[in-house]
């Protein structure tokens, strides 16, 4: 396993989302927002909105209207205006550019997605394996925080 480093997730909704809801602004203005719930394995239990309170990485119950088990679903509903998604922003900067979306709640973000590259163990790790891994790292390290994670304002 090679860690190649974490990258942050934001939360994020539709204007048309904002419109209907409003913008959450703290935890509470949460009990009337829907969430668009991500889960590897339909019918799975479905996780809440995660965040960090004084170094501890927490998770509250949230409502939702969806639940989708792949990236291409979750970005879709939240377009749709059926909830907020906790997602690296890396993967909606057109959406974002475009308008199509929006950053709310910033300071309750979810925990760092850690990025590893996982291979079969050899003693001698083939050449084209190596400069594959090398290249790829230095490709996601702009949009990754390495190490420990930034916390933006």
């Amino acid at each position: 396993v090679r860690r190649l480093g974490v990258l942050e997730l934001g939360n994020f909704a539709s204007p048309a989302y904002i419109e209907r809801y409003g913008t959450p602004r703290k935890l509470a203005d949460l009990d009337r927002h829907f969430l668009v719930h991500f889960t590897p394995s339909l019918g799975q239990r479905v996780d809440g909105w995660e965040y960090e309170e004084a170094g501890v990485w927490k998770e509250r119950p949230m409502a939702g209207r969806i639940a989708v088990n792949n990236a291409e679903s979750y970005t879709a509903a939240c377009l749709a205006g059926l909830g907020i998604i906790q997602t690296p922003r890396v993967s909606l900067e057109k959406d974002l550019a475009a308008g199509r979306l929006v950053e709310v709640m910033r300071k309750f973000r979810a925990r760092p997605m850690p990025i590893s590259l996982v291979f079969p163990h050899r003693r001698n790790v083939p050449r084209r394996v190596r400069l594959f891994t090398d290249w790829l790292e230095s490709t996601l390290r702009a949009q990754m925080a390495l190490g420990e994670s930034r916390r933006l304002a």
